[in-house]
């Protein structure tokens, strides 16, 4: 809503309210572990015990008598005590998740003179989940450990507000335009966290936890952040050839260390458009420019604090404090090409390099000191990155319009340095720590053991006595000894090139994509337009440890040998030497590449002309359409999709472990313009 007090006085507000049940599918608790997105993925859930139960297994067996909850029976294979009937969690468990949120937003605005205006803006996002899971009496998993009934609930509140107060400068100076801005940005996000757990029901159908009779456990947690800014920019347009920009800022928060709260910031950039001095046939726009600038990341919020686990009533010291933490930062240098020609064409060509010092690393410490860990600016980062986009106006008339985009990107980035001994990491509760972070490592380099592909890397790790003579490749395109193909001493050989008796730790992987290549079409025919999208991700390594783990269980259909050559058919033994007994190694590398289509809508708009003559002039448009998303993906990669994360960043760790599936979705939206 925007209201006019006078000409030079302006109120604009915006309101922005949700509200959301969800049922979850049984999951991995899924705020309990790690954030509310964790729908039905993850060790113990649903999804993992359907994968992993062996297939001819009747999930809709009753159990047998004695039982309080009469249908399907949670141990269907009593062979398997570790994979539970996914059904009756399904069907037992009451699971809700409701959100609640309100995004408010006021803008004001006084024009003190024809060059200078004065703005202020408060905003405010209001965020209130609440879960709840209850387990009625004679609900089982392992070890009947629910057998009486337990109710788990989950409160969230969150509230992030921000104030901002500007002074706008627009001047024209001869052929100089000044264009200039002085902010004063304000954030505040405090977030308060509850749980709690009670065992045994008093009663079938209890809700309630005053209705608990055993234990209860509970937890909480509470956050404040709080952060000051202040910048200014200046850009200046002289001629409409020359452009210069520049920004200053000093940012302080409560998330670095408490001796270095403030750091500063800055960038300058500078282009020219040759094509307003020269003209050129065909090109109608020919723009350099160049960059430099800086720019940080803020810890995460326990980064400077001394740390300890508690578990059963005692402490355990975790992470050492780290009073001079400070923000990362890291400084970009880029240069760039916009040339516009044919009438049709836009293309866009940036190369960059940059490089983050003081980057965050959790160090692991000698035992001796007592600690586990300690967060410090502990890395030097160095990266490039080549991006292009070309557009393409196929299409442009009153009634109909065409276009194509194309945006192109590659990046890399090394571990320039690192001020601290060589270590492993790796996402999850598993600890898979196949990534290796030392000097000059390339970011995303997995490590792990490898086998012996070929009979020149054989012979270079003959055992003494023995010829080559002795070994064969089978038909995976392992190294095995001579004769022992499609029988049960099959075994592929460990790779052992320094000759130490054991595997050799090696460079197994990168999850670096080569590229990525994003395809836009935009159509427009008088009212309706149509907008599609597609995605292109090509390589990129993917550790697919759900396969591992399948292996394990003999339940993966690579070990289904029913129409395979005798010959080529593995036995169990194969399989098991492979899964390497869970250690990270390059069977179960795959390739990434994929090809998605990730959007495709179609809209149709009515503008006010049509809603007069109908009779409703207050209304005075409206938009209605669907958008489907995730819709399409071709790929070779054999998990249930190719784009796999795991970790607290999602973009550190390409592996695939036990992932729920993305979702495909379809909305519908009706939009009016009042």
């Amino acid at each position: 809503m925007d209201h006019q007090f006078t000409e030079k006085i302006k109120i604009s507000t915006s309101t922005f309210i949700t509200k959301m049940k969800i049922d979850l599918p049984e999951a991995r608790e899924a705020l309990e572990y790690g954030g509310e997105e964790a729908y039905g993925g993850g060790q113990g859930t649903a999804f993992y015990n359907l994968l992993f139960m062996e297939p001819d297994v009747n999930l809709s067996m009753d159990p047998p008598g004695g039982f309080l909850l009469p249908n399907y029976y949670y141990l269907p294979n009593p062979w398997s005590p570790d994979t539970e009937n996914p059904k009756h969690a399904l069907h037992y468990e009451q699971r809700a998740l409701n959100r609640r949120g309100v995004v408010q937003n006021i803008t004001g605005t006084y024009h003190v003179l024809d060059w200078m205006t004065l703005e202020a803006n408060y905003s405010f996002d209001r965020r209130d989940n609440d879960f709840t899971r209850i387990r009625p009496k004679g609900y089982q998993m392992q070890a009947l450990a629910y057998l009486k009934g337990q109710i788990y609930k989950y409160d969230y509140a969150g509230l992030s507000q921000t104030f901002q107060g500007t002074v706008n400068l627009n001047r024209k100076f001869g052929m100089v335009v000044a264009k200039g801005k002085l902010s004063y940005l304000y954030e505040n996000r405090k977030e308060n966290q509850f749980s709690v757990t009670g065992n045994d029901l008093a009663a079938a159908n209890i809700t309630s936890l005053d209705g608990v009779t055993g234990t209860k456990s509970t937890s909480s947690a509470e956050y404040q952040e709080i952060a000051r800014n202040y910048f200014g920019i200046l850009d200046l347009d002289v001629k409409d050839r020359y452009l210069v920009s520049m920004l200053y800022r000093y940012d302080g928060s409560s998330l670095f260390g408490e001796n270095n709260r403030w750091n500063p910031y800055y960038r300058l950039s500078g282009a020219y458009r040759v094509t307003e001095d020269v003209r050129i046939p065909g090109i109608e726009e020919l723009k350099i420019r160049a960059a430099v600038g800086s720019s940080g990341q803020r810890p995460g919020f326990n980064y400077q604090y001394e740390a300890y686990d508690l578990d059963n009533g005692s402490f355990y010291k975790y992470t050492i404090g780290n009073k001079n933490l400070k923000p990362s930062e890291t400084i970009e240098k880029e240069v760039g090409l916009t040339i516009g020609f044919l009438d049709k064409f836009e293309l866009e060509v940036i190369a960059s390099r940059n490089e983050t010092k003081d980057a965050f690393v959790e160090v692991p410490l000698s035992a001796s000191t007592g600690y586990v860990a300690q967060w410090r600016n502990a890395a030097t980062l160095s990266g490039k990155a080549l991006e292009a986009t070309l557009g393409v106006r196929a299409i442009a008339n009153k009634h109909t319009g065409l276009k194509f985009n194309f945006a192109f990107d590659r990046v890399r980035q090394k571990v320039k340095k690192l001020d601290a001994p060589p270590f492993q990491v790796g996402p999850g509760a598993n600890e898979v720590s196949a990534f290796y972070l030392k000097d000059n490592e390339t970011f995303g380099i997995m490590y792990g053991y490898d086998w012996v592909r070929g009979l020149d890397q054989m012979r270079n790790q003959l055992p003494a006595g023995q010829t080559i003579d002795r070994y064969t490749v089978n038909a995976d395109g392992y190294v095995i000894a001579k004769g022992t193909e499609g029988t049960v001493e099959e075994k592929p050989i460990a790779l052992d090139q320094d000759h130490d008796k054991t595997s050799d730790f090696v460079r197994i992987a990168d999850m670096n994509p080569d590229f990525n290549l994003a395809f836009t079409t935009t159509f427009r025919w008088k009212n309706l337009a149509l907008n599609m999208l597609w995605h292109w991700k090509q390589g990129g390594d993917i550790y697919n440890l759900t396969k591992q783990w399948l292996y394990r269980d003999n339940r993966h259909g690579d070990m289904d040998m029913y129409g395979v050559t005798d010959y080529k058919k593995k036995s169990f033994y194969y399989y098991q030497a492979l899964y390497n007994a869970s250690n990270v190694n390059s069977r179960f590398v795959e390739d990434g590449t994929f090809l998605k289509l990730r959007e495709l809508s179609i809209y149709y708009v009515m503008d006010k002309r049509f809603f007069s003559s109908a009779g409703v002039p207050f209304i005075k448009g409206m938009k209605a359409g669907i958008l489907g998303r995730n819709l399409l993906t071709f790929t070779k990669y054999s998990g249930w999709d190719p784009e796999v994360s795991a970790g607290t960043d999602l973009t550190n760790y390409a592996m695939d472990i036990f992932n729920y599936p993305n979702f495909r979705t379809y909305t519908f939206s009706l939009e009016f313009t009042l």
